[in-house]
């Protein structure tokens, strides 16, 4: 089995967290690949440590902007990557709207890849709990 997971920047709890499941995943004949889109943000004081890394990653090429209090990560190489890895399923961790999660959404939809979006985020951090930004976060 493999397992894609495509989030925003690694951060030392996810580091962590993707090593445990590495670890998992080769005791059960699985393979595990991260896909970041990017290597930090801005008022991220961590320093970008791979050597940290017991998991394969990806850093994407991309446009990478500021946008209101966040950043979007225009990450468009992620879908021949995904193509190239080939996943049984795929895991997207971060913001529902960041164009990786539309893009593996959209690679899951079109090759018939099981996607699951995993979010920190819980009900109260909903901004939009109606009309076209719902819907749209429901489709994804």
């Amino acid at each position: 089995m493999h397992i894609a997971i495509v989030t925003n920047i690694p951060t030392p709890y996810l580091t962590d967290f993707f090593n445990r499941f590495a670890d998992e995943c080769a005791g059960r004949n699985a393979t595990l690949h991260v896909f970041f889109s990017a290597r930090t943000e801005p008022a991220r004081a961590w320093a970008f440590e791979p050597k940290k890394f017991r998991f394969s990653h990806t850093v994407l090429p991309g446009l990478h902007l500021k946008a209101g209090s966040g950043m979007h990560h225009i990450s468009p190489s992620l879908y021949p990557a995904l193509g190239r890895f080939r996943p049984d399923i795929i895991l997207c961790a971060g913001a529902w709207h960041m164009s990786a999660t539309v893009l593996a959404s959209l690679y899951g939809r079109v090759n018939g890849v099981p996607c699951l979006f995993w979010s920190e985020a819980h009900a109260q951090a909903v901004l939009h709990s109606g009309g076209p930004v719902a819907r749209l976060r429901k489709m994804l």
